[in-house]
């Protein structure tokens, strides 16, 4: 027989809250969702049970029943000890999943005509490891699993190893497992061909499960979820970043942009192209508790609202919109193509040279706005023509997209500078509308004041 047997916690299951323990913390919310001094006890208690549980039956293998009849229990009478065991049983259910490269190799191994197993050092049973197993799509058939609680040997002093090839009696062995001595070491010691699998935290997720130490268990419980997803989308490095760098940065922006929301009132939240849309989707999986906010997705960009927004064209409107607001060290064919025309057409069709390549002074910078939006400008007339173009164009998709209904709105962007808020809002107050707020995730030190319209940001970056 060809036998593949596999490890199950951290291997084949993962849980999603993270560390073991995170169970009892999120059993004691379900026990006592009302009560923090009993969650806080119950959580105290679980945590040492086992080891007193281990202590009370020495030279046995511990099990769930073990661990709810151990001393200290009848602290929460509130439940009997066989409903405690069905509510972690429950809660440590509700946290397993699948590990999908571990479940592909699983199904290779199944196809190769090899017998499978799987083995575990667990209090918790074989039927409901089975169950869950069965569910995630991982055991199928009459597969075994072998658990130490009740094979009274376990996988990291190698017995559990024997028993199994004592019941099994494989002429080929190869075993999967995530930890580097009860997986790999006593494997190998037993002549397994042992294969380690990779599911540790990245350095990002044991900080996050460090710091709740001092913070508690959420942060613990985040450090799991990013792990999970992580491993559920591949493990790769562009996993990685988003589930070290972009969930934790976008997930808490997201949740306070639905609470303040809910709080003033607003209807409807804007979220504006390309950077917002995955705030969009993230705010999308909380749609359900926000009922009375809608949400929609708005194609815009500061490079297709300028025109419009210059539709009575003048240089304080274009310079207001600049970084530091100034034309200063800008690459004058970049200015003149966000209004529409360029060195080359300005000299051919307009008779008008700007000899230079970069504004370096104040002096070419007021040649430039002369020759742009002067009385004697050759284009102003042809920039006007456009900006007015342009200008009904966005006003017809603004009304499409209820812009200009009488509904509260808000706008939602990564924020920085705030240019975008001015010409939005410039042209809402133009147009004889109301000014919209906006959520920024972070600004500059010199960010656009709340003359250009309110914002609210959730972080503040100081250059």
């Amino acid at each position: 027989m060809n036998l593949a047997s596999f490890d199950i916690f951290d291997t084949v299951l993962i849980r999603k809250c993270g560390k073991p323990a995170n169970i009892f913390y999120l059993l004691a919310q379900k026990l006592y969702p009302e009560d923090k001094d009993k969650r806080e006890n119950f959580v105290a208690w679980r945590r040492e049970a086992e080891e007193r549980a281990a202590n009370n039956i020495k030279g046995s293998e511990t099990t769930i029943t073990d661990i709810y009849t151990a001393e200290g229990v009848t602290l929460f009478h509130d439940y009997t000890p066989a409903q405690l065991i069905e509510a972690e049983k429950e809660v440590e259910a509700e946290n397993l999943t699948a590990n999908p490269a571990v479940k592909a190799i699983i199904e290779k191994c199944r196809a190769e005509g090899k017998t499978i197993c799987f083995i575990s050092d667990m209090y918790l049973d074989s039927e409901f490891l089975t169950r869950v197993l069965k569910r995630e799509g991982c055991l199928t058939g009459e597969e075994r699993v072998y658990v130490s609680c009740e094979e009274e040997a376990r996988k990291s002093t190698g017995a559990l190893f024997d028993k199994v090839r004592n019941y099994l009696h494989p002429t080929d062995w190869e075993h999967y497992g995530d930890h580097p001595v009860s997986d790999v070491k006593r494997a190998i010691n037993r002549g397994i061909e042992a294969k380690q699998i990779n599911t540790a935290y990245t350095e990002n997720e044991k900080h996050l499960s460090d710091n709740s130490k001092q913070h508690g268990c959420e942060l613990s419980c985040l450090a799991g979820l990013q792990r999970t997803a992580r491993i559920k989308l591949g493990n790769t490095p562009f996993t990685t970043l988003a589930a070290d760098f972009v969930a934790p940065a976008y997930i808490p922006y997201v949740k306070f942009i639905l609470e303040k929301a809910k709080e003033l009132g607003i209807k409807r939240l804007y979220f504006l192209s390309r950077d917002s849309y995955i705030l969009q989707k993230i705010a999308e999986t909380e749609q359900a508790n926000y009922p009375d906010i809608q949400l929609k997705y708005l194609f815009v960009s500061r490079k297709a609202l300028l025109l419009p927004y210059l539709h009575k064209p003048s240089a304080d409107k274009f310079i207001a919109i600049q970084d530091k607001q100034t034309l200063i060290g800008r690459n004058t064919e970049d200015l003149l193509q966000s209004i529409g025309t360029s060195r080359a057409e300005l000299k051919e069709k307009y008779s008008t040279a700007i000899g230079y390549a970069k504004i370096e002074s104040a002096k070419e910078e007021q040649d430039f706005i002369e020759k742009i939006f002067g009385t004697a400008s050759s284009y102003k007339s042809r920039l006007q023509e456009l900006a007015q173009e342009k200008r009904a164009l966005l006003n017809k998709y603004f009304a499409q997209e209820g812009l200009f209904d009488n509904v509260k709105t808000a706008m939602v962007d990564v924020g920085w500078l705030g240019t975008t808020r001015l010409m939005i809002n410039s042209i809402l107050k133009e147009e004889g509308y109301k000014e919209t707020l906006f959520f920024y995730y972070g600004i500059r030190g010199d960010v656009l004041d709340e003359n250009y319209g309110k914002y609210y940001s959730y972080n503040t970056r100081k250059n």
